[in-house]
């Protein structure tokens, strides 16, 4: 048998999912990103190539709402998760979603390293800038389902710490043990 724990814990595991069931490691890759399925509901189907997202606020400090406060614009991070065999021409498609649905960044989610024309293409994606200036994001990012085992966050602005944006707490998990069926 192969023991779970609720979740890949290390790089094998987490291919060993992509393998068994490209659904579940989509929705394991999205929710570690810190993100959501689009529509709130991690079900199977036709996504437009729109996996999970997760929001952000930018400030405007040149418009105020009716209190006099700064106005905040809720821009979006589109991931999209591959679990097979990834190219360029993945890049370019997510480049053309980022676009579509008016997201700031995008994110392509692969089982293995990219290739150089994979590179190439994000890096012609050029950067988000958010209204406040300051410090720029890459607006294509590649992050490997390895990267996520150890933590690799996406290259966003803060959400500025917002309340309904702290992590709850960890739960306890117990171990479990898979049959091979």
């Amino acid at each position: 048998g192969i023991e779970v724990d609720g979740e890949p814990a290390d790089e094998a595991a987490a291919l060993a999912l992509a393998e068994r069931d490209k659904y579940q490691f989509q929705f394991w890759a999205v929710a570690k990103l810190g993100g959501t399925a689009r529509g709130g509901e991690n079900k199977k189907g036709a996504d437009q190539g729109v996996d999970g997202v997760v929001g952000f606020p930018d400030v405007d400090p040149a418009k105020t709402d009716k209190s006099g406060k700064s106005a905040i614009e809720w821009r979006q991070v589109i991931i999209s998760v591959k679990g097979g065999a990834t190219g360029p021409a993945h890049v370019r498609d997510l480049i053309g979603t980022v676009e579509s649905q008016g997201g700031a960044i995008g994110v392509l989610v692969t089982i293995g390293k990219p290739t150089k024309a994979m590179v190439d293409a994000v890096a012609e994606a050029g950067v988000f800038k958010p209204i406040t200036g300051g410090k720029s994001y890459p607006k294509i990012q590649l992050i490997t389902a390895g990267d996520i085992v150890h933590g690799k966050t996406i290259n966003m602005p803060s959400r500025g710490g917002l309340p309904q944006y702290q992590p709850a707490p960890r739960a306890r998990r117990g171990r479990q043990t898979a049959l091979d069926v």
